[in-house]
């Protein structure tokens, strides 16, 4: 697992954190998740749970030819999961006890994932998009930052260096702006 998949993955755990701290399932309640896909073919779709060190396959269901798929179980907490077509095509999720609704392209399902009926898979969806987007500017940052600390630019590198902390400031933001999530 590369550097941004722990960044991404860390961030989920402290979000996921929360949302397990101020939320119980319901005894005797149930999860579903209604699927469309657009341009899939027939074939099968994976639920996976986030296990301690890696994902762990939980369950597999049948893409009809419009695209659509159900699953249904119990959780007995709000947990992360990922859905996908194979181990490289795969959308995040917090999967709770309620009836879910999800709609992606399937030739994209991380970029193209919509959640109905689930807040906190919609925030993931959203810090996901934010640390994907910080990183190319991040890479960038910290190649300007090596360059002038190269040639004893330090004052220029500090200018780097604030903006990197300023990235990492955003997403750091936008987990303690939902707290009950």
């Amino acid at each position: 697992m590369n550097l941004r998949n722990y960044v991404v993955l860390a961030a989920a755990t402290a979000l996921l954190a929360g949302c397990q701290g101020n939320k119980t399932a319901t005894n005797g309640s149930a999860y579903t998740i209604e699927g469309k896909l657009q341009n899939a073919t027939p074939g099968q779709i994976f639920l996976f749970e986030l296990g301690e060190q890696q994902f762990i396959a939980r369950d597999t269901a049948d893409i009809s030819q419009d695209g659509t798929f159900t699953f249904q179980g119990e959780v007995t907490e709000p947990t992360l999961y990922r859905l996908g077509l194979d181990q490289q095509n795969a959308m995040m999720m917090v999967l709770e006890n309620k009836a879910i609704k999800v709609q992606a392209d399937a030739r994209d399902l991380n970029t193209t994932a919509k959640f109905e009926n689930s807040q906190d898979s919609e925030l993931f969806q959203q810090l996901n998009k934010m640390v994907n987007d910080n990183r190319q500017k991040e890479m960038e940052l910290s190649e300007q930052f090596n360059r002038a600390i190269s040639e004893g630019k330090t004052e220029e590198a500090e200018g780097y260096r604030q903006q990197y902390l300023l990235l990492q400031k955003e997403v750091k933001s936008f987990i303690a702006k939902h707290p009950e999530s």
